[in-house]
């Protein structure tokens, strides 16, 4: 992070951008050509105010208001857009727990992000995405590595893979 001319206004990095909002560097890649292109108003990724080198840097007020304005943003088909970190809860779900542990920096400085998490866990992406959507069960070993790695209670880890196990159960022995 770096002032502005005359010391007024903070700039951060890209990097600094990708931090703040919990998503990776590439990601605000993506969000620097695609929004800038189409959305209006605040829900356009703000332009660069200065260069360091060949880094660009952006107006932190400017990032705090983006980052507010894609929280806010509600009614549009897709993926729903990242927010900005909620307040800590214990009582979010599991998924949402760990998501919040690694963007906020919990597993520093070996995890990051969730692809180092599914490093650390030896697992690929495509079975985190899994584990952390409730499709498919955590192994025991895993959920001891993330009360390490991330400092999170994992009691609840599993409740998503019970109940629906337990619905389809239940639709089964309704048909016969």
């Amino acid at each position: 992070m770096t002032q502005g001319r005359g010391g007024s206004t903070p700039r951060i990095s890209s990097e600094d951008v990708a931090k703040k909002m919990g998503v990776s560097l590439n990601t605000v890649y993506v969000y620097r050509s695609n929004d800038r292109s189409k959305l209006p108003g605040p829900l356009r990724f703000p332009d660069p105010v200065g260069y360091d080198g060949r880094t660009a840097l952006f107006d932190e007020a400017e990032i705090d208001a983006y980052i507010e304005a894609r929280s806010q943003r509600r009614g549009v088909a897709g993926r729903p857009p990242r927010t900005a970190q909620p307040s800590d809860s214990n009582d979010a779900p599991f998924a949402t727990r760990v998501r919040r542990a690694v963007a906020g920096g919990a597993g520093e400085p070996d995890v990051s992000t969730l692809r180092q998490l599914a490093d650390q866990l030896s697992l690929n992406t495509v079975t985190l995405g899994e584990r952390l959507r409730g499709r498919t069960a955590w192994k025991p070993e895993e959920l001891v590595a993330l009360e390490q790695l991330l400092s999170i209670a994992t009691a609840d880890a599993n409740d998503h893979v019970e109940r629906a196990r337990a619905q389809r159960r239940a639709a089964r022995s309704s048909k016969a």
